[in-house]
């Protein structure tokens, strides 16, 4: 087994660039014994952490083993999932039959997982997207954006303006946005919905379930699902309409920072930090801890926890539900 040696500087546990941050500490062995060398993969006396690896991303070590913050974002898409990791790398896995676990190599500010495909926001506001393109949604036009949301069969964003623009398909009138400023948007399966700058809420695109009949009332969020949406009040309650066939309409009761429809289940983030989730997902042992954001998918669901950890559950037959790290 071949293993790092340090040069003699970094024996006599001068912290120098030769060194790439692998320090022994004086009078120990950097491969043996009780005193090791940052980098080796173990954890020693100083270190708060030590992968092996120590870059300094995805929520591992820097060079001096010290931790970094965790993952930035993460999205469920329709079969897999996507994160971001510190300095804004794209991190995808599950099915990829339409390459859509294979993001762009950019620095990305945000992204969103679609249905077969996947979006980014670069950090100059243009977006790039990969994966299944066959009527357009992988195709974005030359816009600066603030935001990014992938659908089923089709991708929204707003401009720095604050109007809305979605492209792809629009079979059922979901790329045609309101000409109306907004806050946020969100693309859902054949329908897409947005909050205005005034708080309220509008949809767009097809409405068999009523799932366009927006409530009244002023919105912080909102997500548009599989044929409903949920959306954070101002006052932190959730508001769900359009399909509920299994429950996905029906909120449990409390306060919410963030929520996000998938297919046929909803899942949020309350006040305290803990995820809740209703409507059909394989899965009522809800993974413990804090969150600050959660996404929901086909039939899985992933958060991102307050230390930057990511979990995930619900339907993992492609694997979209096991996170590779």
């Amino acid at each position: 087994m071949v293993r790092f040696l340090p040069s003699k500087s970094c024996w006599l546990g001068v912290m120098a660039a030769a060194c790439g941050g692998r320090v022994a500490p004086l009078g120990g062995e950097g491969d043996a014994g009780p005193d090791r060398y940052c980098g080796d993969g173990v954890v020693g006396t100083g270190e708060e952490c030590d992968d092996g690896v120590n870059d300094g991303r995805r929520g591992g070590c820097d060079s001096d083993c010290a931790r970094v913050p965790g993952w930035a974002m993460v999205s469920a898409g329709g079969l897999n999932t996507c994160v971001l990791d510190a300095v804004g790398e794209a991190v995808c896995w599950g099915l990829n039959d339409y390459r859509q676990s294979e993001p762009s190599s950019h620095q990305f500010a945000s992204l969103s997982a679609g249905g077969y495909h996947g979006c980014g926001l670069r950090t100059d506001g243009s977006a790039s997207c990969w994966g299944w393109n066959e009527e357009g949604q992988a195709s974005p036009p030359q816009a600066n954006l603030v935001s990014i949301s992938a659908g089923g069969h089709h991708t929204c964003g707003v401009r720095t303006d604050g109007t809305a623009v979605c492209w792809g398909s629009d079979a059922g009138g979901q790329s045609t946005a309101p000409p109306d400023g907004f806050a946020s948007v969100s693309a859902g399966y054949y329908h897409s919905c947005g909050v205005r700058l005034d708080g309220t809420v509008v949809c767009w695109g097809s409405g068999d379930s009523g799932q366009v009949t927006e409530p009244e009332g002023s919105f912080a969020s909102v997500s548009a699902g599989g044929e409903h949406n949920c959306g954070v009040r101002a006052d932190g309650t959730v508001a769900c309409w359009g399909s509920d066939e299994g429950g996905e309409t029906g909120p449990p009761s409390g306060t919410f920072t963030s929520v996000s429809a998938g297919f046929w289940h909803t899942c949020g983030v309350r006040t305290d930090g803990t995820v809740a989730c209703w409507g059909v997902i394989r899965r009522t042992d809800l993974p413990a801890g804090t969150f600050r954001a959660i996404s929901a998918g086909f039939g899985h669901a992933c958060g991102l926890r307050t230390d930057g950890s990511v979990a995930c559950w619900g339907q993992d037959g492609f694997g979209q539900a096991t996170p590779p790290f």
